[in-house]
């Protein structure tokens, strides 16, 4: 990117009077006490292997033959401040503000935060809001830096701190630049193996809240999770960046100028729905974070519109689409599932499938539809929905020789086989993701079992066991 022909650089005195003029995205007034954030680092990082960060988000990104960049997009990154002269970010910062009382000459940290949006969105323009004095980030000076930025045409906002209070005012201030159409991403924190408590901003509904992962996309041990957590993105053993979910979240920030450049238009909760829909599946098993997807730059591609409708059920949520369309792909949370025919009601020439998990009691995930064929292919825009974990239900099994087939109980992450005569379970089965969205499950007697009597039981995601299905008679 060529460099910019001049930086605005503004230094704001915390006062109401500077934002007067602020829109819905909301002032402090000095009644909330004083909330203190940090920057979500833990340590060096720089151990993997070069660029795989970019690799594995599929940056950069090619539409039509040419590269999605950022550009036209603002991004607004509130943190430390930018040394503007970095090589990384050079060229990159259009405007600077500062909004706390003596400047905070380290500026490392809001530094490495923008070099990684330069990175997986090199068009786009850094709007630089120094909120970190030497010792803190207080929630006055987040709450002038999210109105200055709305103020200054920003699209995306990157906030890279974290805190274990909320702010009412923060909060606010976000809720009102969600409303005129921004994209707010934070860092989930870094307290994973400290107590895990609920970290801010990243826990409010209308934030995309990214946690770590390394280069086995497994979760970094520091990243902090719960019910508000969104996607991961890397933020471990980065050649040349710290580790924390401070760079883990402007990688997802970067993905959303991508979306907003390719789709102007998308609302914020669209374009986390497209973010969250195109993710890359990254486990299966009991650990309910290995259903949080690891986000990917494909997002930008998620778009078009359909004759699909999806919403909440009592189940879950209901997908419907007619039932004359070629066989479809249901992306949830990064898990492509294709619903068999048995799975599906057809009424009225629609097709109508439940989804029912497998997620985190009330964690919103990205659902989108698509039909491919040589005539009639269509793709629904992503939405967001809440899946809710319903009652778990007594399993039902059939038998065949040398098996047995299980009817999904509710949202299973674990079968547990037994023979009659034996106290402890013959066999455990881990339910991988796209088993679990599904409605059956066959689990293959152990080699040398005798016939006898087998039953199943079921494990949901808070570990709770149900009581034990019908029993059948089995033949190895």
């Amino acid at each position: 990117m060529a460099a910019l022909s001049a930086l605005a650089v503004v230094s704001l005195n915390p006062s109401a009077a500077s934002v007067s003029a602020a829109p819905a995205a909301g002032r402090h007034d000095g009644v909330e006490p004083q909330v203190d954030f940090y920057p979500q680092t833990v340590s060096d990082g720089g151990a993997g292997s070069s660029s795989w960060n970019l690799n594995d988000l599929n940056v950069p990104l090619r539409r039509d033959g040419t590269t999605l960049d950022g550009a036209g997009v603002r991004i607004a990154v509130i943190d430390t401040g930018i040394d503007a002269d970095d090589p990384r970010v050079e060229g990159h910062v259009a405007a600077a503000a500062s909004f706390v009382d003596s400047s905070n000459t380290n500026r490392g940290h809001g530094t490495e935060v923008a070099s990684v949006i330069a990175a997986v969105a090199p068009s786009a323009l850094i709007l630089d809001a120094q909120v970190c004095d030497a010792a803190r980030c207080t929630n006055d000076a987040l709450v002038r830096a999210i109105t200055w930025a709305v103020q200054n045409g920003a699209q995306v906002i990157n906030i890279s701190l974290a805190g274990t209070r909320p702010s009412a005012t923060v909060h606010t201030a976000i809720a009102g630049a969600v409303s005129h159409g921004v994209v707010v991403v934070a860092a989930a924190g870094n307290d994973g193996a400290n107590g895990n408590p609920t970290e801010y901003p990243a826990a409010y509904s209308e934030v995309i809240s990214v946690g770590a992962v390394g280069p086995d996309h497994a979760v970094a041990s520091f990243s902090s999770s719960g019910p508000w957590l969104d996607v991961m993105a890397p933020g471990s053993d980065i050649p040349g960046l710290d580790d924390g979910t401070s760079f883990a979240a402007p990688h997802v920030a970067g993905i959303a100028a991508l979306v907003k450049q390719n789709h102007p238009a998308y609302s914020p909760a669209t374009v986390q729905a497209a973010i969250e829909s195109a993710g890359t599946a990254r486990g299966n098993g009991g650990d309910p974070l290995n259903s949080v997807p690891l986000a990917s730059a494909t997002a930008a591609l998620v778009a078009g519109s359909s004759p699909v409708t999806i919403a909440d059920d009592p189940a879950g949520v209901a997908v419907s689409w007619p039932a004359t369309s070629p066989p479809v792909v249901i992306t949830v949370a990064g898990v492509q599932i294709r619903p068999a025919t048995r799975d599906l009601l057809v009424a009225k020439g629609l097709a109508r499938f439940v989804i029912r998990g497998p997620v985190t009691a009330g964690r919103q995930i990205g659902i989108q539809v698509a039909a491919t064929a040589l005539v009639g292919s269509w793709s629904s825009t992503p939405q967001l929905f809440t899946l809710r974990i319903p009652t778990l239900g007594q399993p039902q099994m059939s038998a065949a020789k040398g098996a047995v087939q299980v009817r999904r109980a509710g949202i299973t992450v674990e079968y547990r086989l037994y023979r009659r005569g034996t106290a402890a379970p013959i066999q455990t089965v881990d339910v991988s993701p796209s088993q679990a969205f599904g409605a059956r499950l066959t689990v293959t007697l152990p080699a040398g079992s005798p016939r006898a009597a087998y039953w199943v039981t079921a494990i949901d995601v808070s570990g709770a066991e149900t009581r034990a299905s019908n029993v059948q008679t089995v033949a190895a």
